[in-house]
Formats: structure tokens, C-alpha cells, sequence
């Protein structure tokens, strides 16, 4: 994207926002403001942080389960039985079933 719409249009002044680090520095007021309160308030930065816990918490997650079921897939083609991998990548049987299928 590298500036390429960084204009003096609408989206070109909200791309700058967005890529800017200091609030000061932004067009739109309502975004600058929550950009203040996110990165000076104690609050906002308390909730930033647990609102990154909660991203990372759910990427890894998501993660684990696919990971899971590509072993799953793996293991089935191998000709282990359900419940040996459903044990092996710690999910319950009904939910390896639907990913061999």
C-alpha cells in the first residue's frame, strides 16, 4: 500500500490516520481521540493489552485446532481408529469424525 492512497481524499486522509503514530498528527478527530485514549489513558492502554490477550488467546487457538485436524486427516489415512486419534490430538471423537470425513 505504501502510499499510494495518501491523498488529500477521504480514504487518503484515513490511511494516513491509520499508518500514524502520533494522535496530534491525525485528520479525523474521533479516530485521534480514541488513538489518546488507547495509547496515553491507563484505562485504554489496560484495555489494549487485554484486548491483545484476548486476539492471541483465540489466534492460538484456532491454530491448535487446525493444526489438529490436519493430523487428524493424517492419522485417518494412516487407518488409526477415531477414537485413537481423537485421544492422540485431544479433541472429542464427534468432531474427528466431521474432519476425516
Amino acid at each position: 500500500m505504501n502510499g499510494e492512497y495518501r491523498d488529500d481524499s477521504a480514504i487518503g486522509k484515513l490511511m494516513h490516520d491509520f499508518n500514524c503514530a502520533d494522535a496530534d498528527d491525525m485528520h479525523y478527530g474521533l479516530l485521534a481521540e480514541r488513538t489518546r485514549y488507547l495509547k496515553e489513558n491507563s484505562k485504554g492502554v489496560n484495555e489494549m493489552y487485554r484486548t491483545m490477550d484476548e486476539v492471541e488467546k483465540e489466534c492460538y487457538e484456532e491454530g491448535r485446532e487446525t493444526q489438529a485436524e490436519l493430523t487428524a486427516i493424517n492419522l485417518r489415512k494412516l487407518g488409526l481408529p477415531l477414537e485413537q486419534i481423537a485421544h492422540a490430538v485431544g479433541f472429542h471423537v464427534e468432531k474427528v469424525e466431521k474432519w476425516v470425513k
